[in-house]
């Protein structure tokens, strides 16, 4: 475990919010949260080194795996997905995982690069025919390579060094380039009444926990602005959420919400609108 200071501003200065449990996977821990005094971001302190962030991971997790057979069918609903080729459509994905969203990208006219840490991944990513380089950001050297579109899908809250990364990522950024991105939302409706048993900490894996404004604080530090924040609806977390909240404090409103599947998706459909769901979804322009 490493202790830090705010891996947004870098002050050491945080109030303790809780210690929580893996109640995803089940490993054994507690794991400290706080909140810094000085931006307001949540953050484990300490955390697991990236080193050993793996040993927390089921060994039926199969986020680094593709099937080939679906790997090029187009996710309309994803924002990612959504995104054009413009300029000479160089794509960077941080955090691809297997590459299936690279080869559907490349279907779709883009030019991408995957960077993982997994080596696994990988090797995934090289049986569909799309480049990827095993490391991190900062950590591989791009040299004077620039990209139109950088993506992060579900990678951000795992970065250790959120500023440093995404300074770099301007770095390689073209002219007018786009960032696009997602986190879970620390300040929403589930994360809110669910406390330290909120699924979205994913603790110990997630370093960082973000609201909009931890978001705009980081893309200002680092050489981009916001264009767009939306807000995602999360149904499969939700109701998660809802049995565990069941089990733990035995309230008939979070058993109403596990039994009842209809009712939850119409609540998790609210909040969305509502704009204070589980999960946002960010694109940023550099500056």
């Amino acid at each position: 475990m490493i202790r830090t200071a705010c891996p947004l501003c870098g002050a050491d200065d945080a109030q303790d919010l809780f210690e929580g449990e893996d109640h995803n996977f089940g490993f054994a821990g507690r794991f400290p949260v706080v909140r810094c005094r000085g931006c307001s971001l949540i953050y484990c302190n300490p955390f697991v080194s990236p080193a050993d962030v793996g040993q927390f991971f089921d060994s039926g997790y199969a986020a680094h795996d593709v099937e080939p057979a679906r790997a090029t069918r187009r996710r309309g609903r994803d924002v990612w997905d959504r995104v054009r080729p413009f300029g000479e459509a160089r794509l960077l994905d941080l955090g691809c995982g297997g590459g299936s969203f690279l080869a559907r990208m490349k279907a779709g006219g883009w030019r991408g690069l995957g960077i993982d840490p997994v080596a696994r991944a990988i090797e995934s990513c090289r049986a569909l025919g799309v480049d990827a380089i095993e490391g991190t950001i900062p950590g591989v050297d791009l040299g004077a390579r620039r990209f139109e579109l950088i993506t992060l899908r579900g990678s951000l809250p795992n970065l250790p060094q959120p500023r440093e990364t995404f300074e770099v990522l301007r770095r390689h950024a073209a002219e007018g380039g786009r960032l696009v991105f997602n986190a879970f939302n620390v300040e929403g409706w589930l994360a809110r009444r669910c406390g330290r048993y909120w699924l979205g900490y994913d603790l110990p894996r997630q370093r960082c926990h973000y609201s909009r404004a931890t978001i705009e604080r980081l893309l200002s530090a680092t050489g981009w602005r916001v264009e767009r924040v939306g807000y995602r609806r999360r149904p499969n977390l939700a109701r998660r959420n809802a049995k565990l909240m069941a089990m733990v404090t035995g309230g008939r409103g979070w058993r109403l919400l596990a039994a009842r599947k209809g009712l939850l998706s119409a609540l998790v459909t609210l909040t969305a609108w509502l704009r204070c769901s589980d999960e946002m979804w960010v694109r940023g322009r550099s500056v």
